[in-house]
């Protein structure tokens, strides 16, 4: 499918931006289905800050964005939507400037979740570059740890240069240890806060849960009794299996059936435009 790029004020252009050479943008993974944005307002939160830390302009509104998109998926039910914002400087080189160019990719189907969720642990490793939290287009490091995954599990854990874990390749992570310790490591300075991971964290607030939101040290990692991974695409799944150890699915059941019942609260109807 063609990368159709468009100014901030969606008129058509064929050049490809200059950043994109460079990974110099960001971008969003969005649910949509029967007319509904799924965590719509967290993606938006996300990408407002992601384009001030990269000293991008902001967009003109959130409801021209919106009516565009309403316009897009006019003859959509279920779809995966990518938006991606990318600096356009028009010139050579490491150039910066403050404009941006913007592409949205409609993807129509809904991946199925798996029915087992396996998870190993990676020794790929997050720099921390000053990026973390945003959800920028430098994706080297979870490349690398896909083919260091290379089929061994469904997902695999990244860790700090101190050796603890804090992030999946594609997801968040939650995890319960042996003492009854929640962690919900913070991904402000590694990795990418997920707007799932938000939404869980406000989960475990309201039930007034105390969390770890540090990375997990390799002794906390070893008395896992009970994990999650999550993203927006395929919301709360709970681990069956860590580096090979079967893990209790049932003490995270309630807090799944919870955030399945607010995701719609943190979701919006889209005004679909004939």
């Amino acid at each position: 499918m063609p990368v159709c790029w468009l100014t901030p004020d969606f008129q058509p252009v064929d050049e490809a931006p200059s950043g994109l050479q460079f990974g110099d943008g960001l971008f969003e993974t969005l649910l949509y289905e029967d007319g509904r944005l799924r965590l719509w307002p967290l993606h938006w939160s996300r990408l407002l800050r992601g384009m001030a830390t990269l000293g991008l302009s902001p967009p003109p509104s959130e409801n021209a964005l919106l009516a565009h998109l309403g316009q897009k998926l006019r003859d959509t039910r279920v779809a995966i939507i990518k938006l991606m914002v990318v600096r356009h400087s028009g010139q050579r080189g490491y150039a910066c400037g403050t404009d941006w160019r913007l592409s949205i990719q409609v993807h129509p189907h809904r991946p199925d979740p798996p029915r087992d969720v396996s998870v190993c642990t990676l020794d790929q490793t997050l720099s921390g570059h000053g990026l973390g939290g945003i959800k920028h287009m430098n994706r080297l490091e979870q490349i690398l740890a896909a083919r260091e995954l290379a089929g061994r599990a469904w997902e695999g854990w990244l860790r700090t240069p101190q050796g603890e874990v804090v992030e999946g390749i594609r997801t968040n992570l939650l995890l319960i240890d042996r003492e009854g310790r929640w962690f919900l490591p913070d991904c402000s300075r590694w990795g990418v806060n997920g707007t799932m991971r938000a939404l869980v964290s406000d989960c475990l607030s309201g039930r007034n849960q105390s969390v770890y939101n540090s990375p997990v040290p390799a002794d906390v990692l070893a008395g896992t009794c009970s994990a999650a991974v999550m993203n927006s695409i395929y919301g709360v799944l709970p681990v069956t299996e860590l580096d090979g150890s079967p893990l209790q699915t049932e003490l995270l059941a309630s807090l799944i059936t919870e955030i399945n019942a607010r995701i719609q609260k943190v979701s919006i109807t889209l005004k679909l435009k004939p």
